[in-house]
């Protein structure tokens, strides 16, 4: 047979299944790390959001790509690493890789100052930066798993490039970041691979199984209370928690017991406003200089009870002291979305 011709019995042999069998689609590693990269890209508004206050209205932030770590890591020099592992039951693995030369630019922006050095002061203002981050990314993972926790561990710098990831599997994010729109760097992302195939399949991981955080879990079992199930790999009988009805069994008497705080005394304190610095600003600070507040003249003062906003009102003079009188009590629902 002529080359790229088949034979009738290899046709035969195709037509009958006796042929090599089809290609089989790779969907693990592709579909877990699509799940990851959609989660990401609806929280790169809120990461920058974040960080603007203390960067500056210029600063952007852009999801380049999402990918699975193949071992090299684009990043030379100076490494700063900070470590932000992530806990919703099982701890794994996680943190954000920068060049220093990137790091610094983040900082100068941050700071207002150039000529900056790499110090455990900088590393400190790296941290306070990056936990606006992961308060994001943990709202968003919530949102997925239910109730996660994500930490800052510590930063450092000056680990070698090639040790940086250990021996670990990871899936590698990247950002591309602008401080201004004449200097921009990059910033890397790191997951523990178990973290994101948790992400991609949250019905398999240890929070089905009653871990703590186990939102998801919790709100499935729901619907099957008080029945009896079984687990179909091992056999083994569950029994759901019972639960008792709920009835209003508070008696008269029993609120009596809140006259046992009324001589406790809580700390009061009026706002007049707010306004964020940077720290050149702060360090150039004197005698005589005048500092504008978030608040129009006017403009109801908030009044804080334990550093909780609870009513709003207007300052008025007594005698020769300053008051306030109170204009408006906030509902629960306001203080709550306040807070």
């Amino acid at each position: 047979m002529s080359e790229g011709t088949l034979s009738q019995e290899e046709i035969d042999a195709l037509l009958t299944g006796g042929g090599a069998p089809p290609e089989q689609p790779k969907s693990s590693q592709g579909s877990t790390v699509s799940v990851l990269q959609n989660i990401l890209e609806g929280t790169v508004g809120d990461m920058t959001s974040s960080l603007r206050p203390s960067i500056g209205d210029d600063f952007q932030l852009q999801l380049t790509s999402v990918s699975e770590f193949s071992g090299d890591l684009p990043v030379t020099g100076n490494v700063i690493k900070i470590q932000a592992d992530i806990n919703n039951g099982n701890p794994y693995d996680h943190f954000y890789i920068l060049s220093g030369t990137d790091a610094l630019k983040i900082l100068s922006a941050t700071t207002g100052m150039s000529d900056l050095q790499i110090d455990d002061s900088m590393l400190e203002a790296l941290q306070e930066l990056f936990e606006h981050v992961v308060k994001v990314l943990s709202a968003a993972l919530s949102f997925q798993l239910g109730a996660v926790n994500v930490r800052i561990q510590g930063v450092t710098q000056g680990e070698s490039v090639s040790t940086v990831l250990g021996d670990k599997k990871s899936v590698m994010v990247k950002y591309q970041f602008e401080t201004n729109p004449m200097d921009s760097g990059a910033l890397y992302e790191f997951f523990d691979t178990d973290l994101v195939d948790l992400i991609s399949n949250p019905e398999q991981g240890p929070m089905m199984q009653g871990g703590a955080g186990s939102g998801i879990g919790s709100s499935r079992a729901g619907a099957g209370m008080g029945m009896g199930t079984q687990s179909a790999s091992t056999g083994t009988a569950i029994q759901s928690i019972q639960f008792p009805q709920l009835t209003s069994t508070t008696q008269p008497s029993d609120q009596g017991n809140l006259g046992l705080l009324m001589d406790v005394s809580m700390e009061m304190t009026v706002e007049l406003g707010r306004t964020r610095k940077l720290i050149q600003e702060i360090l150039e600070m004197g005698e005589g200089t005048i500092i504008e507040l978030d608040k129009l003249a006017g403009e109801p003062v908030d009044i804080l009870v334990n550093h909780k906003l609870i009513a709003k009102g207007e300052v008025v003079v007594i005698d020769e002291n300053f008051g306030v009188r109170v204009t408006e009590i906030l509902s629960p629902f306001d203080r709550v979305k306040d807070y």
